[in-house]
């Protein structure tokens, strides 16, 4: 399964080296360009782990989807701050 992600799941899995568990889960995760940039930046305090993710492979950028892509994904809101789109 592909799944989109925001910034705070990978924040919160990379905070306690576990990144792992996103791969996992649903195989394949994508993230907008704009999450990639806020999770990669320096200075940020696991880059690192995300770059590597990205660098297997399984975590992929993407640019941002419009309305019209969106509206053919599943919406599952799995927490407050966690919303996953599968097609």
């Amino acid at each position: 399964m592909t799944v989109i992600c925001n910034a705070t799941p990978l924040i919160n899995f990379a905070a306690i080296n576990r990144l792992d568990i996103l791969k996992e889960v649903f195989g394949q995760v994508i993230i907008p360009q704009a999450v990639y940039d806020e999770t990669t930046v320096s200075g940020f305090l696991w880059s690192q782990v995300i770059l590597q993710a990205v660098a297997s492979g399984w975590l992929r950028s993407r640019i941002s989807y419009t309305t019209t892509k969106i509206e053919n994904w599943f919406f599952t809101v799995v927490t407050n701050n966690i919303f996953i789109f599968t097609k």
